[in-house]
């Protein structure tokens, strides 16, 4: 009778278009955030055509949920800033009045000053009583390198995606599977023009 979606981004149209055809006499509730489409290829990056699908009715209802407590302010208009810079509708969030730290950028310019800089960072948040930090890498060699790198100056966890047990420590991490968790402090290792091009897939 009532099919729940979560992470509905995850999921491309031909899976709606799929599951509408199959199970077309029932109630839906679909939710996500197409700004954390981490697949952009083929997941959902806007909410247009999905609408056209499974809401054709006058009563069916598309609300937002702009509400955010999983981040501090200053964070949320930090990430609302770069995904001004997108084609796709965003839809900014309302951040509860929650400060922290400013979002701090660090030019590097070699490989080596940068992972001294993620070494230096990531030693200071440990001494600041950080539970989790996260070195956030493009992908699963990037962060093995630097994985490599860091294990050799501190104690560092390589997480897999695989893992099924999560507690404190610095965490080197694919972006890919970072999603969903969360962690006291968060370093985007090479967060820059090359590695992340100024197009809707980054």
């Amino acid at each position: 009778n009532h099919i729940v979606i979560d992470e509905a981004q995850d999921y491309g149209m031909m899976a709606y278009m799929v599951l509408n055809e199959c199970v077309h006499d029932c109630k839906y509730t679909i939710m996500g955030d197409v700004s954390q489409n981490i697949r952009y290829s083929s997941g959902l990056n806007d909410w247009q055509e999905l609408r056209k699908l499974m809401l054709p009715e006058e009563f069916d209802y598309f609300g937002l949920l702009r509400k955010s407590y999983r981040n501090t302010v200053e964070i949320s208009e930090f990430a609302t800033d770069i995904l001004r810079h997108a084609t796709f509708p965003i839809y900014p969030v309302e951040p509860i009045v929650r400060h922290g730290e400013k979002v701090e950028c660090r030019g590097c310019d070699s490989k080596e000053k940068l992972n001294e800089t993620v070494l230096e960072q990531t030693l200071k948040m440990k001494e600041k009583e950080y539970e989790t930090i996260a070195v956030i890498c493009k992908d699963n060699n990037e962060a093995k390198e630097v994985y490599d790198y860091l294990k050799d100056h501190t104690d560092v966890i390589y997480f897999s995606g695989e893992d099924t047990e999560f507690s404190s420590g610095i965490y080197v991490i694919p972006i890919e599977y970072s999603k969903g968790l969360e962690f006291d402090a968060v370093i985007i290792y090479d967060a820059s023009n090359k590695a992340y091009p100024k197009q809707d897939g980054y």
